[in-house]
């Protein structure tokens, strides 16, 4: 079997590489900025073509050419940006979605499986809020707030219907809020980057204050289980008729909680985290951590990374990131 992993170049995209390789899996990659960067030595490993997923034609050639049979569907635009541009999202992650299932449909791809996120998900609220946190399964009905989430919705109905009507068996796994050293290197602000600024700040030998949220319930997932969530969903046995699973870390913790796996994971971690379920005065509300029973159960996922084995190695990649060894 081969699989095409498009936006191979990018922060999943590269573990998806690195995953299949070691499973045996052939793989070929399209990116729209085809580089070093994430993939670093397998660029010359692999089949690796500039192709942006707008461009019908491109894609069709590389399916062909490389005789893929099925598809691992990465590359988006992500960004604060595309939430005042909302066309942008479009063009790329709607748009884009749609000519890949296009060109899957015209070359007999078997099957796609599509990154999709938490957001599609009201935030939380009555049992899916404080004080039970109870974690939110797929068939809770859906409720974006942003233009991505409403783009990721929009892709998902139609993979089920190319599966339903075009004969391309379709999945999409639903990530949860995801920590790993590609995201913590870019050092963001906002609530879900926490965790990955407590890694970063660790291993520069920085301090991390939180004034308020450390009652906040979250289920982080480590970025090589993102990968392998969307990687199990592509092999899974039987069709999957555009199924849809949830991909977490497995365990809600709060994130005073996780503090404190990050300092026994990097002892001299310096940490502080102030009480309140939520980080501002308004008590503007977050995503509540995600049911994962239906992927367990029908595609065989089970987080690889507990949450103390996902810092200690998401430390060692930022290390390696910022020459300071392993």
């Amino acid at each position: 079997m081969k699989i095409l992993v498009t936006g191979a170049c990018g922060r999943i995209g590269s573990h998806a590489v690195r995953q299949l390789l070691a499973r045996g899996v052939d793989v070929a990659g399209i990116d729209s900025h085809v580089h070093p960067g994430n993939l670093r030595e397998l660029t010359k490993k692999i089949p690796l073509v500039p192709v942006d997923v707008t461009d019908l034609g491109g894609l069709l050639r590389v399916i062909t050419t490389e005789k893929i049979q099925r598809i691992i569907h990465l590359a988006a635009a992500i960004g604060d940006h595309y939430d005042t541009y909302p066309w942008g999202s479009y063009q790329v992650n709607l748009g884009g979605t749609l000519l890949v299932l296009e060109a899957a449909r015209h070359a007999g791809v078997e099957r796609v499986a599509m990154a999709s996120t938490h957001n599609i998900y009201p935030p939380n609220y009555g049992v899916y809020g404080p004080p039970e946190w109870r974690p939110i399964a797929e068939d809770h009905p859906p409720d974006p707030r942003r233009p991505y989430a409403v783009m990721k919705l929009a892709c998902e109905y139609m993979g089920r219907i190319y599966a339903g009507r075009f004969g391309v068996d379709f999945a999409a796994v639903r990530y949860a809020s995801y920590y790993g050293a590609e995201r913590a290197i870019r050092r963001g602000n906002r609530p879900p980057d926490l965790l990955n600024r407590m890694i970063l700040d660790a291993v520069e030998g920085a301090s991390t204050v939180v004034p308020r949220g450390g009652d906040w319930v979250f289920d982080p997932v480590y970025i090589k289980d993102c990968a392998h969530g969307v990687i199990c969903a592509a092999l899974a046995e039987g069709p999957r008729n555009g199924g849809i699973y949830n991909i977490g870390g497995g365990r809600a913790v709060t994130l005073r909680q996780a503090a404190e796996t990050v300092r026994r994971a990097l002892p001299g971690a310096r940490i502080e985290v102030g009480p309140g379920e939520s980080f501002s005065d308004e008590g503007e509300q977050y995503h509540p951590p995600l049911d994962i029973t239906r992927a367990r159960r029908e595609i065989g996922y089970e987080p690889q990374f507990p949450l103390e084995a996902g810092v200690a190695d998401c430390a060692r990649e930022l290390r390696i990131m910022l020459g300071k060894g392993v």
